[in-house]
């Protein structure tokens, strides 16, 4: 019963939990997005990334 008297969280607090859960994702996209070693062309020569 104790749980029906809490009061809902507050725009500050909603807001802050977004931004962890987005910051979290987020570092979790640009790990998988890491650079990784280039692939060489056929005289060696490491690719440009493209963009």
């Amino acid at each position: 019963m104790l749980a029906a008297c809490q009061q809902e969280p507050g725009f500050d607090e909603r807001y802050e939990d977004a931004t962890k859960r987005i910051e979290a994702s987020s570092k979790a996209i640009d790990a998988q997005l890491a650079p990784t070693a280039a692939p060489t062309r056929g005289g060696g020569a490491a690719a440009a990334p493209v963009r």
